[in-house]
């Protein structure tokens, strides 16, 4: 079999006279659930845009449940990417074809937000999808029909990709202008079975109203905070609130959330992996602030339309979710952000010094002061 990994020449899509009157949009993002979810605000102003348009996204399993939740789209499909930014597997011929069939369609345009993306781009290819249009990096420009220059560095991704929707239109002839991005709020709606899932959890750990819920963990470990800090957060907030908080997290960062709840002599209640990503969402829709690292459970907050106070060291905080109702504690080093997450400058792959110099009260101050 050969290997199906490599660049390939494309053709410039044929224009015809006429755009579609209901244009069928494929977005695709391969990546991890906050990446994926600071892409929704553009789709909703495609949807103002082009309200006709039938719009579908693309995403891993976790992300693409999330985005099951979105009002802006017609259909969400869940693919077994490659990893992000990793092209499909040499000999990976029957994942692409079930994909390629996962994927359905037909498409008029697909949009690829991720800059180094083969993979959405190989994909689209082969399911003949006519217009694809993404970044022109090294990575996806042979797949596509039409590209547009890289996102600067600080451009948040939602207008990244809000523009690169814009130029997919233009492509397809559409007149429609993309109007600016709407908040967050809303991008994510909870479902009904979302909210009973987050009440009898509550129920059970017997905090059925929180008011605040901490996330320590993130997908990179360098990223997050010494543990004890989330409890000594806990603490402050409780002598200042009067009530426990909840500490929530992944099945995997169960080991995290059971060291903040020791550290916090009570004070937090941990309730790692027992919620599915929709009750996650039902839950920060229903807390009154959301605090925690550089995370998609942070996104997710932002989605549904919580406050969230966000602990941002070698991450990049113009991707943060935006002032006021979102505050960014960071400690503004000359080294940070790198955003090199796999290599940090420092070395340090855990707790390097943008983490641990940020102290506890400032996220807990920053709580209260979302609170108001």
């Amino acid at each position: 079999m050969a290997a199906i990994n490599g660049p390939r020449r494309t053709r410039a899509a044929p224009r015809s006279g006429t755009p579609p009157e209901r244009p069928r949009i494929l977005v695709l993002r391969p990546d991890h659930l906050g990446d994926v979810l600071v892409t929704l605000p553009a789709v909703a102003a495609l949807r103002a845009a082009a309200p006709a348009a039938v719009v579908t996204y693309a995403a891993p399993p976790a992300a693409a449940e999330a985005c099951r939740r979105c009002p802006h789209l017609d259909r969400v499909v869940s693919i077994a990417f490659p990893p992000p930014g990793r092209p499909w597997g040499a000999f990976a011929e029957a994942e692409l074809r079930a994909a390629v069939a996962a994927l359905g369609g037909p498409y008029d345009l697909a949009v690829l937000p991720r800059p180094d993306d083969p993979a959405s781009g190989m994909l689209c290819a082969t399911a003949g999808v006519p217009v694809r249009v993404g970044f022109a990096t090294p990575q996806a420009l042979p797949f596509l029909t039409r590209s547009v220059p890289p996102p600067a560095p600080d451009l948040p991704v939602a207008e990244a990709t809000r523009r690169l929707l814009a130029a997919g239109l233009a492509a397809l002839g559409v007149p429609s202008a993309l109007p600016p991005l709407p908040a967050r709020d809303g991008t994510i709606v909870p479902t009904a079975a979302d909210r009973a899932e987050t009440a009898a959890v509550l129920a059970e750990v017997g905090v059925p109203g929180p008011e605040v819920v901490l996330h320590p963990g993130s997908g990179w470990p360098v990223k997050n905070w010494p543990p004890a800090r989330w409890g000594r957060v806990a603490r402050l907030l409780r002598d200042r609130l009067g009530s426990p908080v909840l500490v929530a997290g992944t099945a995997r960062e169960g080991p995290l959330v059971e060291q903040a709840v020791r550290a916090s002599d009570g004070a937090a209640v941990g309730i790692a992996g027992r919620l599915s990503v929709g009750g996650l969402a039902a839950l920060h829709a229903c807390a009154r602030v959301v605090a925690g690292v550089d995370s998609g459970a942070l996104h997710l907050a932002a989605a549904v339309g919580t406050p969230t106070v966000g602990l941002y060291g070698p991450g990049n905080p113009a991707f943060a979710p935006p002032l006021p109702r979102h505050r960014v504690v960071r400690l503004g080093l000359a080294c940070s952000p790198c955003g090199r997450l796999e290599a940090p400058p420092c070395g340090r792959l855990l707790h390097p010094a943008c983490v641990t110099g940020i102290p506890a009260g400032a996220i807990a101050e920053g709580v209260l002061a979302a609170l108001g």
